[in-house]
């Protein structure tokens, strides 16, 4: 009985720890690879999306191209955004829980941590590709890169990317205030 009691009152030490962090860190690394996979398949539909409307015999299908696929690529990230954002909150929780913190600060601390490593790295991921990365491998005329053997690495219009940069922005960010916080916070309860 005696043991117990002082089993009880022995602090937990950092090899009591160690298996948390452990599984911390490898969680938050597979969710950034979460994270990147999501954008490059929305990569890779842009591409094949602009591929298939631009060998349409349509000459007003044609012209849309870039519009059509640059507005339903953000509706796509947009609803990946949103369905990570509250698995990522759920699991930045749980995460904090297996580190044990030693007191509500520190759990609070970590909690806030985790949940804007994750979400952060959610919902800025696609607009840093765009503002970036976009255009910058591509190739040049007469070298072009290809994806899968068959489908050209997607171009910034020739004026830059700034356009589709600000329609990616006013649709991710309106898009995340009107559904998180009017039908989540408003709607809901």
């Amino acid at each position: 009985m005696c043991s117990m009691e002082t089993a009880a009152i022995e602090k937990l030490t950092w090899k009591d720890r160690l298996p948390g962090y452990f599984i911390n860190i490898s969680s938050i690394l597979f969710m950034f690879g979460l994270t990147f996979s999501a954008v490059f398949g929305v990569i890779i539909y842009r591409i094949t999306v602009s591929a298939l409307m631009a060998m349409s015999p349509d000459p007003e299908t044609k012209s849309n191209v870039r519009v059509t696929v640059t507005a339903t690529a953000v509706i796509i990230n947009l609803v990946v955004i949103l369905i990570l954002d509250e698995i990522y909150g759920a699991v930045a929780l749980w995460l904090t829980e297996l580190e044990i913190p030693k007191t509500e600060t520190h759990f609070e601390e970590r909690l806030i941590l985790k949940a804007f490593l994750l979400k952060f790295m959610n919902a800025y991921a696609p607009i840093f590709y765009v503002a970036f990365f976009k255009g910058r491998f591509a190739g040049r005329p007469g070298n072009y890169v290809y994806v899968f053997n068959d489908y050209r690495m997607e171009e910034c219009a020739p004026g830059g990317c700034l356009i589709e940069l600000c329609i990616q922005l006013s649709i991710i960010m309106l898009g995340k205030q009107l559904i998180q916080n009017n039908i989540f916070e408003i709607g809901i309860p």
